[in-house]
């Protein structure tokens, strides 16, 4: 016969997971956020209700620039989750965090969480999400970077230190209001970076620019497209790779307005500039309806 007591004080102890709604009508931080109809204000006052390790949820149904930014996500295994609702004006909830990162995922405070269904914007000095720590092991999906508005970068890791490592970038928009990166990171091993759409960014679409930017990771299936942009754009603005090695890189396409890109869209520095010496594994990557290998000068 089972132990029901036992099973009971199991159920007690997994981690269940609580609901908190954020925006919307009479949105305020004084009201419980547990119910849609009783929303919070701000997204960092529903982060802070929210359990470590406990997969909580934190559903954001309308948004501008309710909070003070950056938004520091230093719990883990909590879900920031976008709604869709006929209130909007755009396909998602809007952050404006002005001059400053809309989120900072700080490690191991912010590691295995998820980040959805969110259009950011901050100003030409300042990412949209800026790592901060080592190893973030993040889910970043369904998301726009300056579609709406101007931005630095999609997503920044900076330097030493400060990795998206152990991650997932997938299904997300960097649009055309990016003055920099749709990805700039130094470090970024074991990262999967996988059908994105990038469309007329200011500078490169995936930026790997440590001296070890990439170990095992993949990046696949992306597009690229920068309008006559391109036409004059350096060899690599689509996927540029400073240094790493063994990672997969299949099946991007880059393409400008009615030609062929005049450069090459890829750029694998990992050789030390000998042609067929690069340490990744590159496929089938399309230069408008051809296949290239990456330029490595």
């Amino acid at each position: 016969m089972p132990n029901w007591i036992a099973l009971l004080e199991d159920r007690i102890k997994a981690p269940i997971g609580r609901e908190f709604y954020v925006g919307g009508a009479g949105a305020s931080d004084d009201k419980s956020g547990q119910i849609a109809k009783e929303p919070l204000l701000k997204i960092a006052t529903a982060l802070a209700k929210c359990k470590d390790g406990r997969h909580d949820v934190i559903w954001v149904q309308d948004y501008w620039a309710n909070d003070t930014f950056p938004i520091v996500l230093n719990k883990q295994c909590v879900h920031i989750l976008g709604l869709s609702t006929k209130a909007l004006s755009s396909q998602w909830p809007i952050m404006n965090a002005g001059a400053n990162p809309c989120f900072q995922i700080g490690t191991p405070g912010g590691s295995y969480c998820e980040i959805a269904g969110l259009s950011m914007i901050t100003d030409a000095d300042n990412p949209c999400i800026e790592v901060v720590g080592t190893d973030c092991r993040i889910h970043l999906h369904h998301l726009a970077f300056g579609e709406h508005g101007v931005a630095q970068d999609g997503i920044l890791s900076p330097g030493v230190g400060f990795d998206l490592n152990w991650s997932t970038i997938e299904y997300c928009i960097f649009g055309q209001f990016l003055a920099r990166d749709g990805i700039k990171a130094y470090g970024a091993s074991w990262t999967d970076i996988r059908n994105n759409i990038f469309v007329q960014y200011g500078g490169i679409g995936v930026n790997l620019d440590g001296p070890a930017s990439v170990y095992l990771g993949q990046i696949i299936g992306n597009r690229f497209y920068k309008g006559s942009a391109a036409i004059g754009a350096a060899a690599g603005w689509a996927i540029s790779i400073l240094s790493s090695r063994e990672a997969m890189i299949d099946d991007n396409r880059a393409m400008e307005s009615g030609v062929a890109p005049q450069n090459n869209p890829y750029k694998d520095l990992s050789g030390g500039g000998v042609a067929g010496a690069t340490k990744n594994g590159w496929g089938a990557n399309w230069s408008g309806a051809v296949t290239v290998m990456p330029d490595v000068s």
